[in-house]
C-alpha cells in the first residue's frame, strides 16, 4: 500500500511540474505578444511624425517639445541623431 502511495505521489508531483511549465510558457508567450504589440505602437507613432505632411524642422520641434516635457534635454546634434535612429529603424522595420 505505501509503494502504490509513493507512486501516486511521485505522478502527481510530475503532473505538477508539468502543469507549472505550461503555464509559464503561456505567460512567457502572452509577454511576447504584448511586447511586439507594444513595438508596433512605438514604430508606428515614430513613423507617423516622420512621415507627417509637415516641415522637417516644424517635426523637430514638435519632438524637442515632447522630450522637454519629459525631461530630456537635447542640443541639435542629438536631436538628428535620434531622428536619423528612429529613422533607420522605420526603414529596416519595412
Amino acid at each position: 500500500m505505501s509503494y502504490y502511495l509513493s507512486k501516486k505521489f511521485v505522478v502527481s508531483n510530475y503532473f505538477t511540474k508539468f502543469v507549472s511549465v505550461i503555464k509559464q510558457k503561456s505567460i512567457m508567450k502572452a509577454l511576447n505578444v504584448v511586447a511586439a504589440f507594444l513595438g508596433g505602437v512605438a514604430l508606428g507613432a515614430a513613423a507617423g511624425i516622420l512621415f507627417a505632411p509637415e516641415k522637417g524642422t516644424d517635426t523637430r520641434n514638435k519632438i524637442a517639445e515632447l522630450l522637454r516635457k519629459k525631461g530630456i534635454r537635447l542640443n541639435r546634434e542629438e536631436m538628428d541623431d535620434l531622428v536619423e535612429q528612429i529613422a533607420s529603424e522605420v526603414k529596416d522595420a519595412e
